[in-house]
């Protein structure tokens, strides 16, 4: 009998000071209309690394895999920049991209591949004829578009449902840097959102 897919996301976990400021962003711009305010506990700030679909079999193999990389990782910080509206609605918070930051999530895009033989699929509906070379090439091979060159590591806020080039008038910019001592595994629900902690995995290894 085929398993049904389960949609997850592997993510860096932001600091709890962090995660409460981007609760606070969030909840600002609820008065705008928006689809979703984070809350820390059914929708959790996030900094997404690779979204997958896999079955639950697979899960244990998964969480050993993770905790292995997190395990022989060195924590570095990441550099936050500008608060950014895009065409699709969302908003975020950006981080300045880093080899370090695309080393790790190469590995796990990688890796996670390799431990489930190239059986991974996106969780959610994408649009292919609006992709670069790049992209798809990345979509084939990974089942998610945003690797390499094309990755924009962020933390969404909430999403309007139109474009919103405005949507951040009023607040002041936050500083949302941290140190990346913790990856983790999320249920993954509607619009990219974490809807729950699976688990965590210490970024722990020392220089």
């Amino acid at each position: 009998m085929k398993q049904s897919l389960q949609r997850y996301n592997i993510v860096l976990y932001p600091p709890a000071d962090v995660r409460r400021k981007a609760v606070l962003v969030s909840r600002k711009l609820r008065e705008k209309k928006i689809l979703f305010v984070l809350d820390d506990k059914t929708l959790i700030p996030h900094v997404t690394l690779y979204p997958v679909a896999f079955s639950q079999k697979d899960l244990p193999r998964v969480k050993a895999l993770l905790k292995q990389i997190a395990a022989e990782a060195v924590p570095f910080q990441i550099i936050s920049s500008t608060y950014r509206s895009d065409k699709g609605g969302y908003v975020n918070v950006g981080y300045k991209k880093s080899t370090r930051l695309h080393a790790l999530q190469k590995q796990i895009i990688t890796q996670v591949n390799q431990l489930l033989h190239g059986r991974i699929k996106y969780p959610g509906k994408l649009r292919t004829n609006s992709m670069s070379m790049a992209e798809r090439e990345a979509y084939k091979r990974y089942g998610y578009k945003h690797v390499g060159r094309s990755y924009y590591p962020h933390v969404t806020f909430t999403k309007f449902d139109t474009f919103r080039p405005t949507a951040f008038s009023g607040i002041p910019l936050e500083r949302f840097s941290f140190k990346t001592d913790r990856i983790a595994l999320c249920a993954m629900g509607e619009y990219g959102t974490c809807t729950g902690l699976i688990e965590t995995f210490p970024v722990s290894k020392r220089k």
